[in-house]
């Protein structure tokens, strides 16, 4: 049965990556919460884009600004239909509120160098304070991961869409990956056979228009990454009922 991921929360309805999008997401029963993390001046904030220009009502970039900073943006304030007010969340607030009772896909974001690492640092540090659900897993590009894996030897991690499908289920292996996330728009047939045939786990970005999703399935993915995980889950248990049915007649 494929996995409902809600990409960064619910963010089709909900801001992304709040507390709002998350505690949407949980009240859903999805499978899986994807979310992003970066470094500010002075810890970890939840937060996709390198700026908070296009996501709050401030502007600047993220790794300049400090935690009380970010804190005092309105991360709603423009999404159409934003409940009220959303705080940017640190690492350790959705931690706090998701991490034992619901799986976590956590895309650490970098800037590189001495950012990557001291990012990577700290994010281990956060995971190793928490009981997290096992089936949590940090996501990244090469470089991160291979950082990650320097001071965090055991946590599930998740290899990002690289720019080559032929060496990237080789790729993910070199790093001790369990899971990879290609794009939609790059995956086929092969790569899923041959991902699975090597152990690992196949989660695309992202699906969000029904047809997608569908075609997903069939191909199938362990995983997709969704802003609209009301939408797949209806989708995904008229799949069950229809395999269940098929089935039966047999």
């Amino acid at each position: 049965m494929v996995m409902v991921i809600a990409h960064r929360g619910f963010s089709g309805n909900y801001p992304e990556n709040t507390m709002a999008a998350f505690q949407a997401a949980v009240s859903l029963q999805v499978d899986m919460v994807e979310f992003d993390v970066r470094l500010c001046r002075d810890g970890l904030v939840v937060m996709h884009d390198a700026t908070v220009d296009r996501t709050t009502n401030g502007t600047g970039k993220v790794a300049e600004m400090t935690l009380a900073e970010l804190k005092a943006l309105d991360a709603g304030s423009r999404h159409p239909v934003s409940p009220r007010k959303q705080q940017i969340p640190t690492l350790a607030e959705v931690l706090q509120f998701m991490g034992s009772a619901m799986p976590l896909n956590i895309h650490v974001k970098s800037d590189g160098g001495s950012r990557r690492s001291e990012a990577v640092a700290l994010v281990a540090r956060e995971l190793a304070r928490y009981q997290l659900h096992p089936a949590s897993l940090v996501a990244g590009d090469e470089q991160t991961l291979a950082a990650f894996r320097q001071v965090e030897e055991s946590f599930p991690i998740n290899l990002l869409d690289p720019k080559d499908n032929a060496t990237y289920v080789r790729r993910a292996l070199d790093l001790g990956c369990r899971y990879i996330q290609p794009r939609n728009n790059t995956i086929d047939q092969k790569l899923v056979a041959e991902a699975q045939a090597h152990g690992l786990k196949v989660i695309v970005f992202r699906a969000n228009e029904p047809r997608e999703m569908r075609r997903l399935i069939s191909l199938g993915v362990d995983g997709i990454l969704t802003d609209y995980p009301d939408i797949l889950l209806k989708i995904r248990a008229a799949a069950d009922d229809r395999a269940n049915a098929a089935a039966g007649e047999r």
